[in-house]
């Protein structure tokens, strides 16, 4: 009899000791998930802010790069029709400009840092993006002169290094992010590093992509007349 109620308790310890190894597990895997879940957050919001951006910068470039072209003809005394063509051009650039940055301002950030440095860029966005419609402003008055002198690289350059300074600051954070997801990956198996590889796949062909926008639309470098 006493030998059987060592065997029943000896039976109830090894269950109880079971029962507690499967929920730590179970606990551990909880984290696990939530981890990757936030990681795969800051890879996807990561991605759609660094692609908003470019493409409103891309815009950005184009609008300069055709009131540049405005202003020669305008200097060129050539017909009007064609600088009035040139600047409706511009001004749909600038649209563009716009809905691409307004998506980037309405994505959600992941960090401190990302709140600071929007609001910086946002910042210079508006000033390059004022200076821009004020040189439309010029060519329409016929104020060829102001519109020579107006200090518009300047205005520029300080909009392009907060872009810059942005998508460093992004591209760190989905880097430590995919790191992140690859020891998942390598700690659990496929299974749990699946979408972790998935979203950085998807990531790279949205950088190559909007990479190669970006690098299309640099290529005349518009200079100030």
């Amino acid at each position: 009899m006493f030998n059987r109620i060592r065997i029943s308790t000896s039976l109830f310890l090894l269950l109880m000791t079971f029962c507690v190894l499967q929920l730590a597990s179970s606990g551990l895997s909880y984290s696990a998930f939530r981890s990757d879940n936030h990681n795969l957050d800051i890879i996807t919001l990561g991605s759609q802010q660094r692609d908003s951006l470019s493409l409103s910068w891309v815009s950005l470039l184009q609008a300069r790069n055709t009131l540049n072209r405005a202003g020669t003809r305008a200097a060129l005394k050539l017909p009007q029709e064609q600088v009035n063509e040139l600047m409706s051009s511009a001004r749909s650039s600038l649209q563009k400009a716009d809905l691409y940055f307004n998506q980037f301002m309405a994505v959600e950030r992941s960090s401190e840092q990302q709140n600071q440095q929007t609001a910086t860029t946002k910042a210079s966005y508006e000033r390059l993006r004022g200076a821009l419609r004020e040189l439309i402003g010029f060519l329409e008055k016929g104020e060829l002169q102001a519109f020579m002198d107006q200090p518009t690289q300047k205005t520029q350059d300080l909009f392009e290094a907060d872009f810059v300074q942005y998508l460093q600051l992004v591209n760190g954070d989905i880097s430590e992010a995919r790191d992140a997801n690859q020891f998942s990956f390598h700690a659990g198996g496929p299974d749990a590093g699946g979408g972790g590889l998935d979203a950085d796949r998807g990531d790279r062909q949205r950088h190559v992509v909007v990479a190669h926008h970006v690098g299309t639309a640099a290529e005349p470098n518009p200079q100030p007349l």
